[in-house]
């Protein structure tokens, strides 16, 4: 079974973590959380004592029901407060981070002119957290003749080449 860090408080019925409810963040962005441990009455339980831990990124316990949670990695990820067997979690959504960087790169490198290629923009964050942005028509720059799908539902743009020879793709980000 899961284990506690925090010694167990037998008064302890159950804690709560503020804030709650359905939250997104970026990865790059720290989130400052309280528990509170309540007894079964439901008074707060003064210096009960609180463990952290989550799923990714790190955790810094301050004491006192404070810490501050860096979550790194983007995806479903869960913060736990607990004390003994007691327990809650807190279910985060952690989205990419500001972008550092930008890439463009193609399936294959050579096509033949009856054939389509995958060209993907893809930006990272300080994590290395990517994903491919939604750019307009009017940020790439193709050479006559070469044709772009540009899909919305975050996967890579289709091209269809033009007249036979080397080609050069620009896309502005």
């Amino acid at each position: 079974g899961r284990s506690c860090s925090a010694t167990g408080d037998p008064s302890v019925d159950h804690i709560t973590i503020s804030p709650s409810g359905q939250i997104s963040m970026p990865a790059d962005q720290a989130l400052n959380i309280t528990a509170t441990a309540y007894n079964s009455a439901g008074t707060a339980i003064e210096n009960a004592a609180i463990a952290w831990s989550s799923s990714s990124g790190s955790i810094q316990n301050f004491g006192g029901g404070q810490a501050r949670w860096s979550p790194q990695t983007v995806g479903p990820q869960t913060v736990t407060a607990c004390n003994g067997n007691v327990q809650t979690i807190l279910d985060v959504n952690v989205q990419p981070g500001t972008p550092l960087t930008f890439e463009l790169t193609v399936s294959q490198s050579n096509v033949t002119a009856d054939e389509t290629l995958e060209v993907t923009p893809l930006l990272r964050d300080q994590y290395g957290n990517g994903w491919i942005p939604n750019i307009p028509f009017a940020n790439w720059e193709l050479p006559d003749g070469v044709g772009i799908i540009l899909p919305n539902d975050g996967s890579s743009p289709t091209l269809t080449p033009g007249p036979v020879g080397s080609m050069t793709i620009t896309v502005n980000w």
